[in-house]
């Protein structure tokens, strides 16, 4: 669906961001079985594994970019389900991202790639939760910006300020310096 929504503003072909939009819909439900995201917050991939830090993040990256591309476009994504992205966030990885790193219990087979660290693989989720900050209902766009800011604050291993596009350094100074926009508490369950 991304390929086909980029392909679609590059040649200024409707029909194939039309597509682009009606084929992301497909992964916008909850699933009750196999693969995909859970109400429960968990992302499952090959039909049983956790895999909210691998697979998951891959996914939200897709759809936040795609969404944040045609935001405010005749071809914003209007379907309904899209408000369980916005939960994905809270549900899968709020409680997963942990000091700037996801937690390893939910990577699979990524914590075996040098590449791919627990730092490194957070800060894609960071980065697309950012991105949704910019297109979100505003509670959530706060919600959204306070906790990205706590987790660059707290992560002492890793800058997301070094490992980002212009854009997105750009994006994350502001909200540093914002000082208008506290950062979230520690998340505590009990």
């Amino acid at each position: 669906a991304v390929i086909i929504g980029v392909r679609g503003v590059i040649g200024k072909d409707s029909a194939k961001i039309a597509n682009a939009t009606a084929g992301i819909s497909n992964f916008l439900d909850y699933v009750t079985k196999l693969d995909g995201y859970y109400e429960d917050g968990s992302f499952v991939q090959h039909n049983y594994y956790a895999y909210t830090g691998g697979y998951g993040i891959s996914l939200l990256e897709s759809i936040s970019n795609l969404m944040f591309l045609l935001a405010g476009s005749s071809f914003d994504i209007t379907d309904p389900d899209i408000v369980n992205v916005y939960q994905w966030v809270y549900d899968s990885y709020e409680p997963l991202i942990y000091k700037g790193a996801m937690m390893d219990m939910v990577r699979g087979r990524e914590i075996s790639r040098h590449y791919a660290q627990d730092h490194v693989v957070a800060q894609g989720a960071i980065r697309s939760i950012l991105l949704l900050s910019e297109i979100a209902p505003s509670t959530d766009a706060l919600a959204f910006k306070r906790m990205v800011k706590y987790w660059m604050q707290a992560d002492t291993f890793s800058s997301l300020l070094t490992t980002s596009s212009i854009y997105m350094i750009e994006k994350a100074t502001a909200l540093l310096n914002n000082a208008s926009i506290a950062p979230r508490d520690e998340l505590l369950t009990y």
